[in-house]
């Protein structure tokens, strides 16, 4: 069977986050995808790492400019600010077009996706395998990751949500506005593919750790993981594990990423290749055995970040309502 290429879209302007390496060398061990990188930061290009020295800017007019011209192929009027980008925040509601903005870089590509870097990556082929390529349109419907089937017809995908009657919002009004839409995720297209039951497929494959809480809980998997407790993961040369208890035993499974959100992390570790993920930090491999479960993988009660990032997306909230 004839291997599926993929490329991963990553616009990033502005600093990156402290543990930005980590996610780096667990992109480049995935070596059977490549990872388009649109930033104004210096990164070298390696293998499977394209950088493209960008700005904000740039992308926004490529996206001004490759959405008129759809919207006028396809006879439809060109909405004010069309595909105007004013802050980074923004490129989240452009994730599912990506097809369409970047499309003169992803036109050798079988499946093009977005993700983000406050994850660390596990082996992605071991888990989306060729069959599952084949049989799907989309894979996953999270902003942090999903990939789409590179045709014209799933790029255009996105314009079934003009004049929707689902309670997500229109394209023209996510593409005309400053306002954050969520529109990469359940409130918007995501929505869309389950509704319209499109061709998707939606297991959970990962871990997106829960931002309110300092144990780390998987909120995909809170009903799967009832009983489990101090979870904590390891990083192993391209593999990524998470281990936990269950009826007082270790338990060790794979995973094909892990999103650490928002959460602050410290990185106690100069291995790239081999480490643990506790909360809140990297630290250096030690066997994960009962003994490191119970060292820091314990429950917390109180999580003073939590109502740092609570304000944050209060205060998002309130910007959005007045740019709106």
């Amino acid at each position: 069977m004839k291997q599926i290429s993929i490329a991963i879209v990553i616009p990033y302007f502005g600093r990156f986050n402290n543990y930005f390496r980590l996610w780096l060398e667990s992109a480049k061990n995935n070596p059977t995808i490549d990872f388009l990188l649109f930033t104004d930061q210096e990164v070298d290009s390696f293998n499977n790492i394209k950088v493209f020295k960008s700005s904000l800017q740039d992308v926004s007019n490529l996206a001004q400019r490759n959405l008129s011209e759809i919207l006028k192929e396809k006879g439809l009027p060109i909405i004010s600010g069309c595909g105007r980008i004013n802050k980074p925040y923004k490129l989240c509601d452009y994730k599912p077009i990506y097809g369409i903005i970047f499309k003169q870089y992803l036109k050798n590509y079988d499946f093009w996706g977005h993700c983000d870097v406050d994850l660390i990556f596990g082996n992605i082929r071991h888990f989306i395998t060729p069959e599952i390529l084949y049989q799907h349109d989309r894979i996953l419907s999270c902003g942090h990751f999903s990939l789409y089937k590179n045709t014209y017809e799933n790029n255009l995908k996105f314009l079934n949500s003009r004049g929707n009657l689902i309670g997500i919002p229109s394209y023209e009004q996510v593409y005309s506005s400053d306002k954050s839409f969520s529109f990469d995720e359940w409130p918007g297209m995501s929505k869309l593919w389950s509704t319209m039951n499109w061709s998707m497929y939606n297991t959970t494959i990962f871990d997106d750790i829960y931002v309110l809480r300092k144990h780390f809980i998987s909120c995909q998997k809170i009903e799967k993981d009832f009983g489990i407790s101090n979870v904590i993961f390891a990083y192993d040369n391209g593999h990524l594990f998470r281990f936990y208890f269950r009826n007082s035993k270790v338990v060790k499974e794979e995973t094909m990423y892990v999103h650490l959100q928002k959460r602050p992390m410290k990185v106690e570790t100069n291995s790239i290749d081999k480490y643990l993920i506790v909360p809140n930090k990297f630290i250096h491999y030690q066997h994960p055995s009962a003994i490191v479960l119970r060292k820091y993988g314990n429950k917390w009660l109180f999580y003073p970040n939590a109502i740092k990032i609570r304000l944050n997306n209060l205060k998002r909230k309130i910007t959005d309502k007045f740019e709106h």
